[in-house]
């Protein structure tokens, strides 16, 4: 699973919690979760569209946002809807745009892949920020805590550039009816990195984005 600055190999067996693994290589991964970096995340709303035709649907949405899938090179993507009986329904569709490092390949040859969000546990009406691969993501659930986008940011740290960012994605989730509720913004930082984001980059962070923000230890993957 992509960590702050590189992929961390976890282990759990039956219902134990999982424990990071510091054995050197991993090797015969069961999963492997895919960086936001590596990632096209797309909400969407379909109006009154049987199941059926979901997929067909969102494949044309793709092709809209420039994802056209060739003969070659077929885009793998996956689409989630949430309010599933719903007549107006919001989805998720996330596309893989960029391959994954050789090692981590090769560390999981019969892997299963998902989104590295996830293996992030999300509450409802709570934006999400974390660090991985050096970079900032963000992750909007629905009212269900499922993921309803997830984003690589460019900034590195939580700071007004960083609240820039936020405010743009989620006014665009608003003008294009997908957004959900958003009441709060969860900081997830272990002690360096919080050691790394001075006091006051965080305050200016929170002061930016107009909303309560809270500090968090990050929570081990689901």
């Amino acid at each position: 699973i992509p960590g702050a600055e590189g992929f961390r190999t976890w282990r759990t067996k039956g219902r134990e919690a999982p424990s990071p693994d510091t054995k050197g290589k991993p090797t015969k991964a069961d999963w492997i979760g895919i960086p936001a970096r590596a990632l096209v995340s797309i909400p969407m709303r379909f109006h009154g569209i049987d199941a059926s035709r979901r997929e067909s649907a969102a494949q044309l949405e793709l092709e809209g946002a420039g994802l056209v899938a060739d003969s070659q090179h077929p885009h793998l993507f996956e689409t989630r809807v949430s309010d599933e009986d719903a007549r107006d329904q919001r989805a998720w569709t996330c596309v893989q745009a960029a391959p994954l490092p050789k090692e981590v390949l090769d560390a999981g040859l019969d892997a299963q892949y998902a989104p590295s969000v996830c293996f992030q546990k999300l509450e409802p009406g709570k934006a999400a920020v974390w660090k991985e691969a050096g970079s900032l993501a963000l992750a909007l659930p629905d009212a269900s805590g499922q993921p309803l986008h997830f984003q690589a940011l460019t900034s590195r740290e939580p700071d007004e550039d960083a609240a820039a960012e936020i405010r743009c994605i989620l006014a665009a989730a608003e003008l294009s009816g997908t957004a959900p509720e958003i009441e709060s913004i969860q900081l997830r930082l272990d002690q360096e990195e919080n050691a790394e984001a001075s006091a006051d980059d965080q305050a200016r962070f929170a002061t930016a984005l107009d909303c309560p923000v809270s500090v968090e230890k990050p929570g081990l993957p689901r």
